[in-house]
């Protein structure tokens, strides 16, 4: 028996055996960015993406998410690529499969997360496919469009650029170790803190303004949209660019929620908040530091001349994982 997927986990599958065959000039259009890209003539392109919500998601099982809180979170999760490439939403097409015996009053729920944030954000739902499967398996894909000229990618960055990202740092994570881990274990926090997180968890919001202010920006400007886990996206966009990216924690805003969970837990609230959660919140570089305003953009490190990611803390520096969602891996259970 040769080498499985659970060898290599979901990172370096892509990386080092899918990409390389079906995008093997590294063309930024095609597979390997946020989305692909379709140029349809007058200057225009359109933007496509796909992504998939686990059944066994944790937040689902946990009772935190509802079935229409699944719709409405794989609409965002999709629209939330269209945003990290700078376009505008305007189409979702939904795949859901189902065993036969799935109740029609959950699908129908389903349906209607999905519909509420495709309208929320201005984006149809055109269609999609319906399926039998053993277990329910729920997909969509989303469709988006921008000027050739007003769309970014992850990669470009140069040394001395600055690393950004939209705020907030880290709920989203927080959210996650405070439901599977801290919550069960005895953490209990007052209503409004807890239902802040669960927000964080299950509202998370598409930085769709953000992302084409970004795009129009007149400058060299990469971007990338946080759903695996922020450590785990600054990884993938210092080895996509080939380049150091220093993190300096000073620069980082901490919850105090995350600094309670962290406390609780007995670890570092910096690793609680760069851990596995899906904020959508965008990450990437700019080189031209006027358009960071510290409040939609915030400046969060430097990248340099090398390779890998350094974390830098009270002057002392070390080197920053990746610790988020890797399917296959142990990291791959949301």
């Amino acid at each position: 028996m040769g080498e499985t997927v659970g060898q290599l986990g979901e990172k370096r599958l892509l990386q080092q055996v899918i990409l390389p065959m079906i995008n093997p000039g590294q063309n930024p259009h095609l597979a390997g960015d946020d989305c692909g890209i379709v140029g349809i003539g007058s200057g225009q392109i359109v933007c496509v993406s796909t992504d998939r919500v686990p059944w066994d998601l944790t937040a689902y099982h946990l009772k935190i998410m509802s079935e229409y809180d699944l719709g409405y979170y794989l609409a965002v999760l999709n629209i939330s690529d269209i945003a990290a490439m700078g376009a505008k939403p305007t189409g979702l097409l939904l795949n859901i499969a189902l065993p036969s015996d799935f109740p029609i009053k959950d699908l129908v729920q389903i349906f209607k997360g999905a519909l509420a944030a495709a309208t929320e954000y201005n984006c149809s739902i055109i269609g999609g496919d319906l399926s039998e499967a053993h277990e329910p398996s729920l997909c969509a894909t989303s469709i988006g469009y921008t000027n050739a000229g007003e769309c970014i990618f992850r990669k470009g960055s140069q040394p001395g650029d600055s690393i950004v990202m939209t705020p907030p740092f880290g709920l989203c994570a927080t959210a996650f170790r405070y439901y599977r881990d801290a919550k069960p274990h005895g953490m209990i926090l007052e209503k409004s803190s807890e239902e802040a997180l669960k927000a964080a968890l299950i509202r998370p919001v598409p930085q769709i303004a953000t992302g084409q202010r970004l795009a129009r920006h007149n400058g060299r400007v990469t971007v990338m949209d946080n759903t695996d886990g922020l450590s785990q996206t600054i990884v993938e966009l210092a080895e996509i660019n080939q380049m150091h990216y220093s993190i300096d924690v000073d620069l980082l805003t901490i919850d105090e929620l995350t600094n309670r969970v962290g406390a609780f837990l007995g670890e570092d609230p910096i690793s609680i908040g760069m851990g596995p959660g899906a904020d959508m919140n965008l990450v990437g570089t700019v080189d031209d530091a006027s358009i960071i305003d510290g409040k939609e953009i915030v400046r969060i490190g430097t990248v340099q001349e090398g390779s890998g990611v350094s974390i830098t803390t009270s002057g002392a520096t070390r080197p920053l994982k990746p610790n988020g969602w890797d399917y296959f891996t142990k990291c791959g259970t949301q």
